[in-house]
């Protein structure tokens, strides 16, 4: 009888420590794009202001950067800025359409209204972040792209 109880303790203690096992670490790693809008903190590690600040030759401050992921496929990247001639914001939106490019779910493709595609790699998805790393015809380099949940 008392092997009897010391296995059922033991079996127990399995089935709370696998609970609490997927109930706490999955939840991060099985997030999805449309389960909030993605608010652009830094490029290449560099914080937003700093990077586009720099990148225009100080004519322009990116105030804030978004994304937002529709369920139906359609997604709105919206920015605002501040022009040095002025001191009012300026805000702009593009619409578009995204899609995965693999079953994965690791290639992400961007098109916008006007037919201009882009195409990334998502290289983080969690609960709170989105690290995407893509081409930028503005430079002509690789961008790394991390956006914080908000």
């Amino acid at each position: 009888m008392m092997q009897f109880v010391h296995h059922k303790k033991i079996l127990l203690v399995l089935v709370v420590f696998v609970v609490l096992n997927f109930t706490n670490c999955s939840k991060d790693d099985t997030e999805k794009l449309t389960d909030g809008i993605w608010s652009l903190v830094k490029v290449d590690g560099i914080n937003i202001e700093l990077f586009y600040h720099t990148l225009t030759g100080g004519s322009i401050t990116l105030v804030d950067l978004t994304l937002d992921f529709e369920e139906d496929g359609d997604f709105v990247y919206t920015y605002s800025y501040i022009n040095t001639f002025s001191t009012d914001i300026t805000e702009a939106k593009i619409y578009g359409a995204w899609e995965w490019e693999t079953a994965d779910e690791k290639n992400l493709i961007l098109t916008e209204d006007d037919d201009y595609v882009q195409k990334f790699e998502v290289k983080e998805l969690t609960k709170s972040k989105l690290i995407l790393d893509g081409f930028r015809d503005i430079t002509s380099s690789d961008w790394e792209m991390e956006f914080e949940k908000f």
